[in-house]
C-alpha cells in the first residue's frame, strides 16, 4: 500500500470519528458496497438503508417485503410460489451486487415446480409451453387463472354457459365433456334419456337456443291421447318406459281401492284416449246393485266400501241417532231393521223392542234406560244419590230395593227419615227425636257418632273415661241429672253443709283435688291464715261458715283478756300475731 492510499484511509477514519453513529455506519456499508445491484434495483442503488439495517442482517428480509408486498401478502396466506415455499430469508435465493446484468430471480422454467403455485398443471396444460400462459413484460403471478381467461375464443357457448367451464370440460380434452351433470340443469336425464346422445335432442349447435323441458316439446308425435290430457306427460309415463303408465289414481278425485284396483280402465273409461269424463259416484256404476232402491242416497262409500260390498263395514252406527252399545252391537242388523230397503224410519225407544220384557208394566214410564242398560237388562244402573233425595250411604248401599220399597213400583215413594223404617230398633222411644243420625250413622246402627261436647254436660276429666252406663242407668239419655250430688253424693265428706255445688272446689280431674279460692268469701286469707289447714278454723268439716272476728279462733291468744274488744286487726296483722301496727308514743289505742 502507497502513501496515497494511506492518507485515503486516514481521511475516511477521520470523517467517520466525527459524524454522528448512525450517518458512520451509512458512509462505511457504502464506502465498502462489494459491487453494482441488478438493473431492477438500479434507481435504489444510492439507498444503502432501504435494503440494508446497518450491522443487523435479520432486519433486510422485512425491507424486502415493504417494498415487494405482494411476495409479502402470498407469505401472510400461504398461496402463491413464496406462501408455499415459506422462505423467510430472501437472500437465500436471490443475491443482489452482482451487476446490472446479473439474474437475481434465477427462475429454471425447465425445473420450476408448478405445484408450489396457485395454478397446477394438469391434462395437456402439463405439456403447454410456459410463454403461453405467461406473457411478456408481465409478471409471472398476473397469468390468467381461469379457463375464460385464456380460452374465451374457444367458447362455442358465446358465454350463454357462463365463465365455468370446468363444470363440464376438463384439461386431458376440450372437447371431451365427460363432467357434465345433467342433473344440475333444469331437465334431470332418467331412463332411457340417460342413454341418449346429446345430439340427439341438442339437434343444432351447442351456442342455440337452451332447449324446452316439456315432453311434447320431443315426444308430441307419440301422444296417443292427442292432447285430450295436456301436456304433463310424466304425470302417468316413466323415462323408463313410454308404454308403462305410473299415473297415481289417488290424485285425482276417484282414488282407487279395493276391488277396483283389479279393475281394467276401460271398464271405467269407455272412451278411448279421454280419461277425465269417467262417473265418480257409485250409482253412476252400481245403481243395479242397491238394495236400498234409493231410499238412503247415492253417497254408498258411506257405509260400504270396493273391498267387501256386503255387509257395511264402513258404516257406524254412532253417526245415526241410536249408537249401538252393548248387547245391541252383538245384534244383527234385521233383528231391527225389517225391510232392508227402508232404515231410516227404525224406532229408537226401548219399549219398541221390548214392550214385552218391561217388568213394571209401563208403570214406570217408557224411559228404560234411566235404569237399565243395554249390556245386562237385568242390571240396573239407577243411581240413587243422583235421582233422589236419599243418598245410599254404609250399609244402605248394601240393602235390597224391596227392603225400603215395600209398596207397588208404582210408588215408589218410602220416607226419607230414620224412623220411617228404624222406629222399631229406637231403644230411646222416641224421647231424643227422630234425628238418629245426630248420634249413629249408616256403616253400623249400633256404634254411635254422639259427641257429649255438644250436650249442656261436657265431659272432661274423669268423666271422659267413665262408661256411659254409669251415669245413664238407661237408654233413655233424656231424664239423666246433672247436677254433681247426683251421681257423687256417697263422695260428699261436708255430707251437704257446703251445699250441692261441688264444682266450686273440686274439679272432674280428680275428686280430692280442690282449688277453693278463699277470696270469693268475706274472709280473704292472708299472711298466717294461708298456712292454716281448713279444719282449725272450720270445725267441724260440714260447718261451712266460719266466724270472721280474730277473737272467735284467738280469745286465748289475747293478753289483754278483752280489755281491747274483739277487733284484734286495729292493731296486728295476719302475719304474726306479736306484731303491733297501731302503737302511738307507747300508748295503746
Amino acid at each position: 500500500m502507497d502513501r496515497t492510499h494511506h492518507a485515503w484511509i486516514w481521511l475516511l477514519a477521520f470523517m467517520l470519528s466525527i459524524c454522528s453513529p448512525a450517518l458512520r455506519a451509512g458512509v462505511l456499508e457504502r464506502a465498502l458496497m462489494p459491487g453494482a445491484v441488478s438493473q431492477a434495483h438500479a434507481k435504489i442503488e444510492s439507498d444503502c438503508e432501504g435494503c440494508h439495517a446497518s450491522f443487523d442482517r435479520t432486519l433486510q428480509p422485512q425491507l424486502c417485503i415493504e417494498c415487494h408486498k405482494e411476495v409479502g401478502a402470498d407469505l401472510t396466506a400461504a398461496s402463491g410460489f413464496h406462501g408455499r415455499k415459506q422462505t423467510k430469508v430472501c437472500a437465500d435465493c436471490h443475491n443482489e451486487h452482482l451487476g446490472l446484468d446479473a439474474d437475481i430471480v434465477k427462475l429454471d422454467s425447465k425445473t420450476f415446480d408448478h405445484t408450489l403455485s396457485d395454478f397446477q398443471l394438469l391434462g395437456k396444460h402439463a405439456q403447454a409451453a410456459c410463454d403461453g400462459c405467461h406473457l411478456p413484460a408481465k409478471k409471472h403471478r398476473e397469468a390468467a387463472s381461469t379457463c375464460n381467461g385464456c380460452h374465451a375464443k374457444d367458447d362455442r357457448h358465446d358465454g350463454r354457459l357462463g365463465a365455468k367451464c370446468e363444470d363440464c370440460h376438463d384439461a386431458s380434452d376440450w372437447k371431451h365433456v365427460e363432467q357434465f351433470d345433467h342433473s344440475r340443469t333444469r331437465f334431470k336425464l332418467l331412463g332411457k334419456h340417460d342413454n341418449a346422445e346429446c345430439k340427439s335432442c341438442h339437434v343444432d349447435s351447442p351456442v342455440s337456443q337452451r332447449l324446452e323441458t316439456t315432453c311434447v316439446s320431443c315426444h308430441r308425435k307419440d301422444d296417443s291421447h292427442q292432447g285430450a290430457m295436456g301436456e304433463d306427460c310424466a304425470e302417468c309415463h316413466v323415462e323408463s318406459d313410454w308404454k308403462t303408465a305410473r299415473f297415481d289414481h289417488s290424485k285425482t278425485a276417484f282414488a282407487l281401492a279395493g276391488a277396483h284396483r283389479d279393475a281394467a280402465c276401460k271398464d271405467c273409461h269407455s272412451k278411448p284416449g279421454d280419461y277425465k269424463a269417467a262417473p265418480t259416484a257409485c250409482a253412476d256404476c252400481h245403481q243395479k246393485d242397491d238394495q236400498h232402491r234409493g231410499s238412503l242416497g247415492k253417497a254408498c262409500e258411506s257405509c260400504h266400501d270396493s273391498a267387501k260390498w256386503k255387509p257395511a263395514p264402513r258404516f257406524n252406527h254412532r253417526d245415526t241417532r241410536f249408537s249401538l252399545i252393548g248387547a245391541h252391537a252383538k245384534a244383527v242388523c234385521t233383528g231391527c231393521h225389517q225391510d232392508a230397503a227402508h232404515f231410516r224410519d227404525t224406532a229408537r225407544e226401548c219399549v219398541d223392542c221390548h214392550l214385552k220384557d218391561d217388568s213394571h208394566k209401563g208403570r214406570n214410564g217408557a224411559k228404560c234406560a234411566d235404569c237399565h242398560n243395554a249390556s245386562d237388562w237385568k242390571q240396573t244402573l239407577f243411581d240413587h244419590d243422583k235421582a233422589t233425595e236419599f243418598a245410599l250411604r254404609g250399609a244402605h248401599r248394601s240393602a235390597k230395593c224391596e227392603g225400603c220399597h215395600t209398596q207397588p213400583v208404582d210408588q215408589f215413594k218410602p220416607g226419607r227419615e230414620c224412623a220411617d223404617c228404624h222406629l222399631k230398633d229406637d231403644k230411646h222411644e222416641t224421647r231424643l227425636g227422630r234425628g238418629c243420625a245426630d248420634c249413629h250413622q249408616e256403616d253400623d246402627w249400633k256404634t254411635s257418632t254422639y259427641s257429649h261436647d255438644r250436650s249442656r254436660f261436657v265431659l272432661i276429666g274423669k268423666h271422659r273415661s267413665t262408661q256411659c252406663g254409669d251415669c245413664h242407668k238407661t237408654q233413655l239419655f233424656a231424664d239423666t241429672d246433672r247436677a254433681c250430688v247426683s251421681c257423687h253424693r256417697k263422695d260428699d265428706q261436708h255430707r251437704g253443709g257446703y251445699g250441692d255445688d261441688c264444682a266450686r272446689c273440686h274439679s272432674a280431674r280428680d275428686w280430692s283435688v280442690w282449688d277453693f279460692d278463699h277470696r270469693t268469701t268475706q274472709f280473704a286469707l292472708t299472711g298466717a291464715h294461708q298456712r292454716a289447714r281448713c279444719s282449725a278454723c272450720h270445725e267441724p268439716a260440714v260447718k261451712l261458715a266460719a266466724d270472721s272476728d280474730c277473737a272467735s279462733c284467738h280469745s286465748r291468744d289475747d293478753v289483754h283478756e278483752g280489755g281491747f274488744g274483739r277487733q284484734c286487726a286495729r292493731c296486728h296483722t295476719t302475719t304474726s300475731f306479736r306484731e303491733v301496727t297501731a302503737l302511738k308514743q307507747g300508748k295503746a289505742p
